[in-house]
């Protein structure tokens, strides 16, 4: 038993994690997510519903990911491509409704990503347990939120008002949507605080 602590860590039988390989495998994903990304942006005029059955696919593969014991990349790759066709198509929707709104969203996601992770990397936020609870809570609240909302986009007419985008719903003269958003940032940014605590509690 001494000898076989007493070997390397890297063993040719196995594999030990490293910073450059999660960002090698991260930037690979993100790839084919693009490149998904860019089929249900093509195909949302002739194809209206192959962005939401990719939507329903991804949902299945993701619980399939988060609960097989043992990783698969082909399943890894095959979740960021059909994501990448959801997050195209509903892009390709939401310009339709509100043009010039992609783009704001993709630099808003460069800037809290650089941000979040200069700020995790200072050492200046981490994830600890009770925040993340409070994340799980929040997050669950706002997924039935947005599914509650899509399904009134869809089926309620021209006069629906989604997520309070149109102004009609207002706290403090600032419009409901525009506080979602701040609210969504936020959640978006410590689920990135946890990828990042998750990698680097990985490679020590």
């Amino acid at each position: 038993l001494q000898e076989m602590y007493d070997q390397p860590a890297t063993l040719p039988d196995r594999e030990v994690m490293t910073y450059d390989d999660a960002l090698q495998k991260s930037a690979i994903s993100f790839g084919v997510l693009l490149v998904g990304a860019a089929i249900g942006w093509l195909t949302v005029g002739p194809l209206p519903f192959l962005w939401i059955g990719a939507g329903i696919v991804g949902f299945v593969l993701a619980l399939v990911n988060i609960f097989k014991k043992e990783p698969s990349p082909a399943l890894v790759l095959a979740y960021a491509g059909v994501q990448g066709v959801f997050i195209g198509g509903i892009s390709a929707f939401y310009e339709a409704m509100f043009p010039g709104i992609v783009a704001q969203a993709v630099i808003a996601t460069l800037v809290v990503v650089g941000v979040t992770l200069a700020l995790f990397a200072s050492g200046k936020i981490r994830a600890s347990k009770k925040a993340t609870k409070v994340f799980l809570i929040a997050m669950v609240g706002y997924l039935v939120f947005s599914l509650v909302n899509f399904g009134i986009m869809i089926f309620g007419g021209a006069d629906a008002n989604p997520w309070g985008l149109r102004g009609s719903v207002e706290i403090m003269g600032i419009p409901l949507g525009v506080i979602l958003g701040i609210f969504v940032v936020i959640l978006a940014a410590y689920s990135l605080v946890l990828d990042f605590d998750f990698i680097q509690q990985g490679v020590r």
